[in-house]
């Protein structure tokens, strides 16, 4: 079978070759930046050759000290710049049709996707403007807690705030998903009930296999059906025991390719796993037990971020998954 004949969509990864010497110094960064990323013939020859058909990459701000609305807003720039400087191999992705299009066209699409909605600041038209800028993947927090809801690592399991309800109505009315890969329990069942339109959880983890918090339990796997979902399951570190993982050292990089399939819903709802699990954090586990409550971007949560869940070490492969 030809490879064009295939779609394959990497449901959240990015483009960069790892071993590229700027690469290789933004390695060491806590939370590097777009503009540090190698798009160049190994990156691209590889992202060609894997048979990837389009990448939901991440771009904006996720965590750290830069003020979230103006970084985000550059670092679209930058993927922009990336797209003008290879219109031979990439293509940004606005509509599904693009996605096809790619494939047929021999190039990668690329979609572009926040992991944090920080950037919407107390201002729910900016939703709009990111639209118009491209973005159509809003993932609604982190692992922490935002001003929109409780990531998995907040402490008290939160749910949607009523200003996150508000982004979660903007996100729909701009035609642009809502991810709930992060969340915590209470924001991911609230923000399904709260959607109009297909939620996605694109990377995640099923807690009633692997009881830590960044996984969804069953009421979450069973309840996205309802709204039209897709999930998709990863290996990474973060979602899976392999040990006490070295400490962090990119927010944007993963040790392990994600090997799941993404699950497109159809009239019939996917089988739901087996009883879930309790959410509490297993003995041992070198994920932290307290996580901050208060909302970015405050200077507490910034620091918080530094010593965020044990996720990915720097190695990985041009269109590998991230955290």
């Amino acid at each position: 079978m030809n490879r064009r004949d295939l779609t394959i969509v990497n449901a959240l990864g990015i483009l960069d070759n790892p071993n590229a010497e700027q690469s290789l110094a933004a390695a060491s960064q806590l939370n590097p930046s777009s503009d540090q990323l190698s798009i160049d013939e190994r990156t691209l020859t590889d992202a060609h050759a894997s048979g990837l058909t389009a990448v939901n990459i991440t771009l904006g701000y996720t965590m750290g000290e830069m003020e979230p609305y103006a970084h985000t807003l550059e670092e679209i720039a930058v993927w922009d710049r990336h797209l003008a400087e290879h219109p031979a191999d990439l293509t940004k992705v606005l509509k599904a049709a693009d996605i096809d299009r790619a494939r047929v066209d021999g190039k990668v699409g690329v979609i572009y996707g926040f992991q944090n909605a920080v950037a919407v600041g107390d201002d729910v038209g900016r939703v709009a403007e990111f639209e118009r800028l491209g973005v159509r993947v809003i993932q609604l927090t982190y692992n922490q807690a935002n001003h929109l809801g409780d990531g998995s690592m907040a402490p008290d399991n939160g749910g949607l705030t009523p200003f996150g309800r508000e982004v979660v109505a903007a996100i729909n009315d701009a035609r642009v998903m809502v991810d709930l890969s992060h969340s915590g329990e209470r924001t991911c069942l609230d923000a399904i009930r709260a959607s109009r339109e297909p939620i996605s959880i694109n990377h995640t983890g099923c807690r009633a296999l692997c009881d830590l918090p960044r996984n969804k339990t069953d009421e979450e796997l069973r309840r996205s059906p309802t709204a039209a979902a897709s999930w998709a399951s990863t290996s990474c570190r973060s979602s899976t025991r392999t040990g006490t993982p070295p400490p962090p050292t990119s927010s944007r990089t993963s040790s392990t390719p994600s090997t799941s399939v993404v699950r497109t819903p159809s009239a019939s709802a996917p089988t739901a796993p087996s009883r879930a699990s309790t959410t509490s954090t297993p003995t041992g586990s070198p994920w932290p037990t307290t996580w901050p409550t208060g909302r970015p971007p405050g200077s507490a949560q910034r620091a918080s971020a530094r010593t965020r869940c044990p996720s990915c070490p720097t190695s990985m492969a041009s269109t590998s998954s991230t955290a």
